[in-house]
This record gives structure tokens, C-alpha cells and sequence, in this order.
């Protein structure tokens, strides 16, 4: 998790970067933290 934040400070593919990562890392935690939670009840 620490290889996306390094691309995105760099700012040389910011533009390009920012937009992997941040779809990326979104979805990331938010999948694992949903599926849990709708998979109990």
C-alpha cells in the first residue's frame, strides 16, 4: 500500500498515477470492508 502513495507524491505521473491509485485504493478497502459486513447478516 505504501508503492501507490510514492508515485503520487512524486508528481511525475501524478496526472496519471493519481488516477490508478486513487480507484484502486478506493475500492480496495471499501470491497473488503463491505463484503464482511453484508456476508454476516
Amino acid at each position: 500500500m505504501r508503492a501507490p502513495r510514492v508515485p503520487a507524491a512524486t508528481g511525475s505521473d501524478d496526472s496519471s498515477e493519481t488516477g490508478v491509485v486513487t480507484e484502486v485504493y478506493e475500492p480496495l478497502p471499501d470491497t473488503r470492508s463491505a463484503a464482511p459486513t453484508e456476508a454476516d447478516p
